[in-house]
């Protein structure tokens, strides 16, 4: 994966506030910590993304799955993330700012409860870090919208997510040329029963599509509870919902689930959306491995799973092959 690190003082934090940089796809953190020791963990978790932590005035921005941003322009490919260390007077004026976080997703880190108050407040994406010191509250009090006990817990993808459910929109997990996958929501539930065929695979989508509550189960109740779930695949020339691909645990495993219209199958995408799952089962979800069920008579999904590194681990319950992939083989 390619990685690009520009080194920026082009934009400093009137800039951001006067609003000069107006993409959806511009994504600012801001750290403003009292606790040092756990200012510093940030700092490394930031590097952990392959990004770091500048000092006033200077922002590094990275893009892996992301834009470029050179000169006030962005290249849409994803998501540039800024990361800046602010004072707490600063923070206060951001937060206050005009207009500040109409058109950029900000989210704000820091363990000062007053200030994780006003910003919660004023309706900025905000994590409460309550590993620190500083840390004393009323637990039952919601002033966050997250906390960490643990600061390396942190990332890019949870940031992103936590600011995405902040303004009540889906989380997009990665947006390529022809296709974004992001959280399902309510709607897609009727779009994704259209494009079932009566294959294995599609029988299995209408039945987690068969009611509201089965679809949450799936969704909106599992992205909260564990962080993945089945996301909506869409087409982003037309905007159509085209497939259904994600993750579900079961007997203390994780097992992949993939669906694709049969328009859009024969292109190599289908191969493409299964590797950035993979690789977010890997560095976002901490996975060492993966299963998937398989009915043998379905030789298009078998080949697929083949295709990503799954291995027939147990065919006694034909017709349904089990397969294993070890992510470490792939990415340790």
């Amino acid at each position: 994966m390619v990685q690009w690190k520009l080194y920026l003082s082009l934009f400093n934090q009137e800039h951001l506030q006067a609003g000069d940089i107006k993409s959806p796809a511009c994504f600012c953190i801001y750290i403003s910590m009292q606790d040092r020791n756990a200012a510093a963990a940030l700092g490394e978790a930031a590097k952990r993304e392959q990004m770091e932590v500048m000092g006033e005035n200077d922002y590094l921005i990275n893009s892996g799955d992301a834009s470029i941003l050179i000169e006030g322009t962005v290249t849409e490919l994803g998501c540039t993330a800024i990361w800046k260390i602010i004072s707490t007077e600063d923070a206060s004026v951001l937060i206050t700012a005009s207009g500040i976080g109409e058109n950029i997703n900000i989210c704000l880190i820091t363990d000062d409860i007053a200030l994780a108050s006003k910003a919660h407040s004023r309706h900025m994406c905000t994590v409460l870090v309550t590993c620190s010191d500083n840390y004393r509250r009323n637990k039952e009090e919601h002033i966050a919208d997250a906390e960490l006990s643990s600061v390396d817990s942190v990332s890019l993808s949870f940031l992103r997510m936590t600011t995405a459910h902040a303004s009540g929109e889906p989380f997009i997990l990665s947006q390529r040329n022809d296709f974004i996958i992001r959280e399902s929501v309510e709607e897609d539930r009727t779009e994704l029963q259209k494009i079932c065929d009566e294959s294995s695979e599609g029988n299995l989508i209408n039945e987690m599509t068969s009611s509201v509550s089965r679809f949450e189960d799936v969704t909106t109740k599992a992205y909260d509870f564990y962080g993945f779930g089945m996301w909506t695949i869409v087409h982003r020339p037309s905007s159509e919902v085209i497939g259904w691909f994600g993750f579900y645990p079961e007997n203390g495993q994780v097992w992949i689930s993939y669906y694709l219209d049969r328009k859009f199958r024969g292109r190599g995408m289908a191969i493409r959306l299964a590797q950035v799952l993979l690789e977010y089962a890997w560095y976002e979800m901490g996975l060492t491995e993966v299963f998937a069920a398989i009915y043998e008579e379905n030789r298009a999904s078998v080949r697929l799973a083949e295709k990503m590194g799954f291995v027939i681990r147990e065919d006694k319950k034909r017709p349904l092959l089990i397969m294993r992939k070890s992510l470490e083989d792939d990415y340790l």
